[in-house]
């Protein structure tokens, strides 16, 4: 397989060669595909959650919402845990 990629793609894979550790292009393009595949993996679960938030609060599973008893409920939880 033959690949082109522009000049300024060209340096930015030649900079991360000489100041990051990298030791071969394939290793720079390895790297950056592994960050892309986890983006979109977290962009994904995003996007469920959202889903589902949006079909609670359409099927009325969604109560009112106090943030001061939460954070009360959260802090007492914290403690129980730090017992």
């Amino acid at each position: 397989m033959s690949i082109q990629l522009s000049l300024p793609t060209l340096d930015r894979i030649e900079a991360q060669l000489q100041h990051s550790g990298f030791g071969n292009a394939d290793d720079v393009i390895t790297a950056a595909l592994d960050a892309l595949e986890l983006r979109q993996a977290s962009q994904q679960k995003l996007q469920k959650m959202i889903n589902e938030a949006e079909d609670d609060v359409i099927h009325g599973r969604v109560g009112p919402f106090d943030a001061e008893e939460t954070m009360r409920q959260v802090r007492l939880m914290t403690k129980l845990h730090s017992e």
